[in-house]
């Protein structure tokens, strides 16, 4: 189970390290797509700025899409008890426990 949850662990990781060079290498690209277009269009600064803005918020949802996804399926192979496991297990414990406390009052 330990080298399990190292290489898990170890995933996260080299995910995390891609998903920010990923977006350090789109970040460049944008970047010099704006000095293009600031040489074109030098008078429309309000409009660069709002597109950069827009572009930036994209990548952000991009990113925490895909890293949620990675960690939905990182948390899927870690096998843990959800939070609904854990409250059919108490429903049968307690079904379980008033069973055998009826058994003890027909033994006596």
């Amino acid at each position: 189970m330990e080298t399990k949850t190292k290489s898990i662990v170890d995933d996260i990781i080299l995910a995390t390290i891609g998903a920010m060079f990923m977006t350090r290498e789109r970040a460049e690209q944008i970047f010099e797509d704006y000095i293009e277009r600031w040489e074109e269009q030098k008078g429309s600064r309000a409009m660069i700025v709002e597109d950069l803005i827009n572009r930036s918020k994209e990548a952000h949802e991009k990113v925490e899409k895909a890293l949620s996804e990675s960690m939905k399926d990182i948390v899927s192979k870690l096998s843990l008890a959800r939070s609904e496991d854990i409250e059919k297990i108490k429903k049968d414990l307690k079904r379980i426990e008033g069973k055998l406390d009826k058994l003890s009052v027909k033994e006596r």
